[in-house]
């Protein structure tokens, strides 16, 4: 595979695990009735609207974009940062196998997870891979 393409593709993977996690910084911002209409939505059912409930899901939130942030860092200077992107493969792979045996051993529809573990796999692979294509030559 030529350089510039692996690096592009990579880039765009960063980038994309950048956007899946930073997403959620618009959990901070939005009012809580809306979140939950949201989450019900995505048929999490069962949340109410209790102060711990909203701190949590806020430090979550916090904890989500902190990780798109370090993501889209990533995608600015792929070549100088090969092993932490390294790390951040692996830990999307994680995510992916926490995502799928969370779901199945809750017992939940898999619409609840499968956009976490689709995305997490998707991207964690082609992370790994194409940053990993490299290290081999």
């Amino acid at each position: 595979m030529n350089e510039k393409v692996r690096i592009r593709i990579l880039r765009l993977l960063l980038l994309f695990s950048a956007f899946g996690w930073g997403i959620t910084f618009v959990g901070l911002v939005l009012p809580w009735e809306l979140i939950i209409n949201i989450l019900t939505g995505l048929q999490l059912i069962g949340i109410t609207e209790v102060a711990i409930s909203s701190y949590w899901f806020k430090m979550t939130a916090g904890t989500y974009s902190f990780i798109g942030l370090i993501f889209l860092l990533l995608a600015l200077n792929p070549q100088k940062y090969e092993t932490l992107i390294t790390v951040a493969g692996l830990f999307m792979l994680a995510e992916a196998l926490i995502s799928l045996t969370s779901g199945i051993f809750f017992k939940l529809p898999f619409s609840s997870f499968c956009f976490d573990f689709i995305f997490c796999s998707f991207a964690g692979l082609g992370i790994t891979i194409l940053n990993n294509i490299s290290r081999k030559k």
